[in-house]
């Protein structure tokens, strides 16, 4: 798993004589040649990888989790697992208690959403 830090970035538009699609490219290719986002990278004792970045330009928090989990890493007749992951995300833990979850993100002003 992984948890980010969202950053603020400006993108630049340049205008060019080529085919849209390839204008499209070019602006893509500059944009990530030029883009740099300073960052640090620690691994918790329990192998959780955290991703930080602070960006102090705007007063918010964002944070994603991200599972490496989906049904495009099933085998076939070992099917549902991804499912199953994405719930147990979301539930209830001895440090969690029952429906705590679900009441303390929204009044945090936070969503859960998998995605």
């Amino acid at each position: 798993m992984t948890v980010l830090g969202c950053s603020d970035s400006t993108v630049t538009t340049q205008q060019s004589t080529a085919a849209p699609e390839a204008a499209a490219t070019q602006a893509a290719d500059s944009e990530s040649a030029s883009l740099s986002v300073d960052y640090e990278s620690y691994e918790l004792d329990n192998g959780l990888t955290v991703v930080l970045h602070v960006d102090k330009s705007d007063p918010i928090v964002a944070m994603a989790t991200v599972v490496h989990v989906g049904s495009n890493r099933e085998k076939p007749g070992r099917t549902g697992f991804a499912h199953f992951f994405e719930h147990m995300s979301f539930n209830d833990s001895e440090n969690v208690p029952k429906g705590a979850n679900r009441k303390m993100i929204p009044e945090l002003g936070g969503t859960r959403n998998g995605g």
